[in-house]
């Protein structure tokens, strides 16, 4: 697991995945490795790790099985800060058959009628003359059902009626186990909370934690990029040629080889040669006497985070300013 390797051989992978991921969306050398993470739509190295750890020690459990490490320990520690507990995830029992041997009959003669062209009586119906079928087994109803934020299910047998909520981070997928009953479970403030996840539930319990606390360390970031995006969201270029999505995200991301190449040449920074001040990313679309008149004609918003936001037609408009004014391949 990453969580027991030593720092310095993480700081080593870290920089290999920082580059790979600047050579992948083109980002310019100089970029905020924060920023290019989030134009990325990856979360930083620690929170990757952390949120595969969580993942690795949720899967141990489904298995009945656990780790007793110093770093597992600490992840424990972690899943319980955030209300998760793995002892409520449902086991995974190893199968004694292979499943291909097992044979299950399955009366499936309500499937030939269309639900949409049905009449419940017609359902209703058939359902009963098929019970004739079953007259010495013992009958079972389950049913699930979600409202807005709870989820409920109900097992009918034997003249019982079983009512359970499941934990509120549950799927209706978890509760597919009668369907009135069910929506009373949803909505009764009494019926008790059945302790068991699925480890589906954890997994998207714990991809909520790991996208809250990226979220958290972005929006306290000083970025340019958070100037225009206060989301850790993956922004999409859709139709856009490679050398095009790399200049749009050097754009948003304020770094470019026009603005930031005297980083690389040990030089002094740029100055505009019409305004007499200093050449960035924001000058040039919004403030830039020299280019005023082209930001006018192709419709340039004033707003950056409108300019270089991720609506397709902002995009279009921006690259064609790029262009027309020469600056597409200094970006």
């Amino acid at each position: 697991m990453f969580k027991s390797a030593s720092n310095s051989s993480l700081q080593a992978i870290d920089v290999i995945y920082n580059s790979g991921l600047r050579l992948a969306i083109g980002a310019f050398r100089s970029s905020p490795i924060v920023s290019i993470y989030n134009k990325a739509g990856e979360y930083l190295p620690e929170i990757k790790r952390t949120d595969l750890a969580l993942k690795y020690m949720a899967r141990l459990a489904r298995v009945n099985r656990s780790s007793l490490t110093k770093e597992s320990t600490k992840i424990h520690q972690e899943l319980k800060a955030n209300d998760i507990t793995t002892s409520q995830i449902i086991t995974r029992e190893p199968m004694i058959y292979p499943p291909w041997l097992a044979h299950y009959a399955i009366n499936t003669e309500l499937t030939s009628f269309l639900k949409s062209q049905t009449p419940p009586s017609i359902f209703r119906s058939h359902f009963l003359s098929i019970l004739e079928q079953y007259k010495d087994y013992q009958k079972v109803y389950t049913d699930a059902s979600k409202s807005h934020d709870e989820v409920g299910f109900s097992i009918i047998f034997q003249n019982r009626n079983i009512l359970f909520k499941l934990p509120r981070t549950c799927s209706i997928f978890s509760a597919e186990l009668a369907d009135q009953q069910a929506k009373i479970a949803t909505l009764n403030e009494e019926v008790p909370i059945f302790p068991t996840l699925t480890y589906d539930d954890i997994k998207t319990l714990i991809d909520q934690m790991s996208n809250n606390k990226w979220l958290r360390i972005w929006k306290h970031q000083t970025t340019k990029l958070n100037t225009i995006k206060s989301s850790t969201n993956r922004w999409t270029n859709s139709s856009l040629k490679r050398k095009e999505e790399i200049v749009l995200n050097r754009m948003r991301i304020g770094h470019t080889r026009i603005t930031h190449g005297y980083l690389m040449a040990k030089e002094e920074a740029p100055i505009c040669d019409v305004c007499g001040v200093r050449l960035t990313v924001k000058h040039i679309i919004s403030e830039c006497l020299k280019y005023e008149q082209d930001r006018q004609r192709i419709g340039i918003d004033t707003l950056l985070d409108t300019a270089l936001g991720p609506e397709t037609e902002d995009n279009i408009k921006m690259l064609d300013f790029l262009k027309s004014t020469n600056l597409f391949n200094s970006i």
